[in-house]
């Protein structure tokens, strides 16, 4: 049995980050990935290609003066679908092969397959062959995927979560989205630039709940004034989704109000992905929605086994992942990164404008 200091679970920006940091330190590590792709959200379906999204809409709306590699400013008003995503597509693959090779040039011992414990220290691998491996730490890193209520009838064509509204073939003429969290904001702020008539559903009385009152207030601000609906203290009581594309979706809400729209995106939370690593093994305690409990050093209740990033749960930002990564190493192998933990961590927002804070909030400091 090959036997490592550390052993990551996941490739996205905290796995990596993680994995690198501790093999920069000298330490032998090995990370295990089940897709094709590296990267994990962040790469795949989060971060940069909901970002080169944002990118995307500001260049055909004009709003971006600067040109993007593949993308023909001649398409500028009559950008199909197809155009939108073609950049989507061209920096997630991009930017796979940048965590991989990172990982490659650090040395990391890269396993495929579906990790799962044996035992506190023993992680069974699942790929095309079935193989075991010690690790003196282990990290999860293994994010988490889009919650799916039961009375949303998801099918991924016209009624999307935040992984399949990536994969639109065409331009959806109105949308609604259920959840004023980072990701429906940011899609709201996004589809409204290229055109679509958004209708943003947020069953409290403020958008974004984590920022500064005044912060959030001017956002809807600017949110509304670029055509958004949003509507407040309500949520979904029922859905219709007619079978022809033709006839537009009437979603029901509690507020005995009802809208009607081409497609339809639930942003309303995520769950951890934990569902195939056998935690019960080890007995790793877990949270709401399957998301693992952690303290500050990020360490769960079993000492040797530490979780980082998405599946964790709040804020679930790629740029918090790579440092919540950093943190876990720093204090598992005591680096000298000990010197240099942050008291608070920056949030970075990618509406239409963008959003940044970093410490307390005027309420909270009250």
């Amino acid at each position: 049995m090959q036997k490592f200091d550390l052993i990551v679970i996941g490739s996205g920006p905290a796995g990596e980050k993680a994995a690198v940091k501790a093999a920069y330190f000298g330490y032998k590590v090995a990370i295990i990935e089940k897709k094709e792709l590296f990267g994990g959200a962040g790469t795949v379906t989060g971060t940069l290609p909901s970002k080169t999204l944002r990118e995307t809409a500001l260049y055909f709306s004009d709003k971006l003066e600067k040109g993007l590699y593949g993308i023909d400013r001649t398409f500028s008003h009559e950008a199909s679908m197809a155009d939108f995503m073609y950049r989507k597509n061209l920096v997630k693959d991009s930017s796979s092969k940048e965590v991989f090779d990172n990982l490659s040039r650090h040395h990391v011992s890269i396993f495929y397959g579906v990790a799962s414990f044996e035992d506190a220290n023993t992680i069974h691998v699942q790929g095309k062959d079935h193989i075991s491996i010690f690790g003196k730490y282990i990290i999860i890193a293994t994010g988490s995927y889009p919650y799916h209520p039961e009375n949303i009838p998801f099918d991924s064509k016209r009624v999307h979560d935040s992984d399949t509204i990536l994969q639109l073939t065409r331009h959806p003429s109105s949308l609604c989205i259920v959840g004023a969290g980072v990701i429906g904001c940011e899609y709201a702020t996004i589809f409204a630039t290229i055109g679509t008539h958004v209708y943003l559903i947020n069953d409290k009385e403020k958008i974004l709940p984590h920022l500064d009152e005044e912060i959030s207030n001017t956002l809807v601000k600017e949110m509304q004034s670029s055509g958004i609906d949003i509507l407040f203290n309500t949520s979904i009581e029922s859905m219709h989704v007619p079978p022809s594309d033709q006839t537009p979706i009437e979603v029901h809400l509690k507020n005995n109000k009802s809208v009607k729209v081409d497609m339809f995106l639930f942003a309303a939370g995520r769950s951890g992905n934990i569902k195939q690593l056998k935690l019960e093994q080890v007995g790793v305690k877990t949270g709401k929605r399957e998301l693992i409990i952690v303290d500050h050093q990020y360490r769960t209740n079993i000492s040797n086994i530490f979780a980082v990033g998405d599946v964790t749960g709040f804020p679930a930002l790629a740029s918090t992942s790579m440092e919540q990564g950093r943190i876990a190493v720093a204090h598992i192998f005591q680096t000298q990164d000990l010197e240099h933990l942050p008291t608070y961590f920056p949030y970075g927002i990618y509406t239409i404008p963008e959003v940044s804070t970093i410490g307390l909030t005027t309420e909270e400091a009250e």
